[in-house]
């Protein structure tokens, strides 16, 4: 089992990381007896609606399609973007007064947390944060659950991303998009006697766990256990992150900063304002992307100013290497004043 700390599991699927989100809530609030559900600012967890619902990385997955689900709640992320004493003075504090003021401990069924933020611009928890928060969950009987639908599979380096909190075993799984090798599959696991909880058809799809998704995921996970892969993966993690500081060093005043593990990172991109400070480039962002686009790399953008970098886990060196090329070339092309304003115009609904 791959299961952290070798946990006795037990798996359901479904059809994707959103459905798996809301088998999460559900099998937590069966086991549990509980109903409430604590989820993070900026976090990403799906389309459905109980997942959008868990959302809050943009208005547009909300926007005129409410009501949405009870009983989720938000609470601050603290990431590596902050100082150990900030993440030690406020990583719990929200909560713990939540707990104090207007929600009962023993009400909330689970934390469900992405250890590597996504859509929050690749952002990994602080360590700290994630320490005090496991351990509040254990001091009041709640239900700890990773979501690793885009971090999970080797993604930053090791299985899944919770592995990388050292002594934090979750008592539940959400996994989605690299599950399936590249097919339509979901699934959550956690302690069989969570599983227990819920018999069928409580969490069923027509074609959850069909045979073709499952066998392409079963080849996916063979090739992930093999020498070959795991030396193809330890090569392109570390040329990733020179591949990033040789970018900085070229771009000092536009590439601020980049963060991330593994195959997983974000390239911030700034600009000065007219005090001579440092402060999101959220047009720059967009035009290096127009740029790359047109020169054959296909990017997308998180957060304001956060290029997302996740190419393929096996990707060549060499193309690898191209993209950064490009990419090198679309910044130049922003700094030289040669992109022009009027590609903006193609930011519909970004």
């Amino acid at each position: 089992s791959r299961y952290p700390g070798g946990v006795k599991a037990k798996v359901c699927y479904g059809n994707c990381g959103s459905d798996c989100n809301d088998a999460a809530v559900k099998f937590a609030r069966a086991y549990t007896g509980r109903t409430k559900i604590i989820t993070f600012i900026n976090g990403y967890h799906g389309n459905t609606y109980c997942a959008s619902t868990m959302t809050t990385c943009t208005p547009r997955m909300h926007a005129k399609m409410g009501p949405f689900m009870p009983e989720i709640y938000h609470f601050p992320f603290f990431g590596t973007d902050v100082s150990d004493e900030i993440a030690e003075r406020e990583g719990t504090r929200a909560i713990e007064e939540a707990f104090q003021l207007y929600m009962p401990a023993d009400e909330v069924a689970a934390v469900i947390i992405e250890p590597i933020q996504g859509d929050a611009g690749i952002l990994p928890a602080h360590p700290i944060f994630m320490r005090k928060l496991y351990d509040l969950c254990q001091k009041n009987g709640i239900l700890f659950i990773s979501e690793e639908v885009q971090q999970g599979f080797w993604r930053t380096g090791k299985f899944f991303g919770i592995e990388h909190y050292q002594g934090i075993i979750p008592d539940g799984i959400i996994m989605g998009k690299s599950i399936g090798g590249s097919l339509t599959l979901g699934a959550f696991m956690a302690r069989e006697e969570i599983m227990n909880s819920l018999p069928a058809p409580a969490h069923v799809f027509t074609l959850s766990g069909n045979a073709l998704a499952c066998a392409a995921g079963r080849a996916a996970f063979d090739y992930y256990e093999t020498d070959e892969f795991q030396n193809i993966l330890k090569h392109n993690s570390g040329q990733i992150v020179e591949e990033m500081a040789e970018l900085k060093k070229k771009h000092p005043e536009t590439v601020d900063s980049f963060r991330g593990i593994g195959m997983s990172q974000g390239i911030l991109i700034v600009k000065k304002d007219s005090e001579g400070c440092k402060v999101p480039d959220v047009d720059g962002v967009f035009k290096i992307i127009f740029r790359a686009y047109e020169k054959g790399l296909i990017l997308i953008t998180l957060g304001l100013n956060v290029l997302r970098i996740q190419p393929p886990l096996n990707i060549r060196p060499e193309k690898l290497h191209e993209g950064f090329v490009i990419l090198d070339e679309a910044i130049t092309d922003l700094e030289e004043g040669n992109i022009p304003d009027e590609v903006l115009s193609y930011r519909h609904g970004w």
